[in-house]
């Protein structure tokens, strides 16, 4: 989508492994898929790098978009060591998820989404975390009441 100058976004990707069994759109040549073709392909089979980040900015005047390309790497933190912020928006995620009953929501619990946004609330001079953790304590009541 698009953001405006001085906007900004959060975006959770879930990571699925090349050998994994699930529909992937090809949008253009993975390098990191099981069996690409090529000198790109040839690098990124030899480097450490879990994905490529790819990211199309245009200037607010230009006409066309320029690609930026990073390779991201496994530096083998745990989810323990992620900033508040980024535990924060994965409870938020993992709520979504739970309220849709997405089959992509694994072994998480509204109970584990209430520790980790507990935990990871920090400042809040508007009250949402706060607002957001009364939704949790909501949604738990419910699904005691079998709604």
């Amino acid at each position: 989508g698009d953001i405006g100058a001085g906007h900004t976004v959060t975006a959770l990707y879930e990571l699925v492994p090349a050998d994994a069994e699930m529909p992937v759109p090809e949008v253009d040549q993975n390098p990191f898929l099981a069996k690409p073709a090529g000198p790109a392909a040839r690098a990124a089979q030899d480097s450490n790098a879990l994905f490529r980040l790819r990211l199309r900015y245009k200037q607010p005047d230009g006409d066309t978009s320029e690609l930026i390309e990073e390779d991201v790497e496994d530096a083998g933190l745990s989810f323990a060591a992620a900033s508040p912020d980024f535990q924060w928006a994965s409870a938020v995620a993992a709520f979504g998820m739970l309220l849709r009953d997405s089959q992509y929501k694994g072994g998480i619990t509204l109970e584990a989404v209430a520790e980790i946004a507990k935990a990871a609330k920090g400042e809040d001079p508007h009250g949402y975390r706060a607002q957001f953790l009364e939704l949790i304590k909501l949604a738990q009541r419910l699904m005691r009441r079998g709604c």
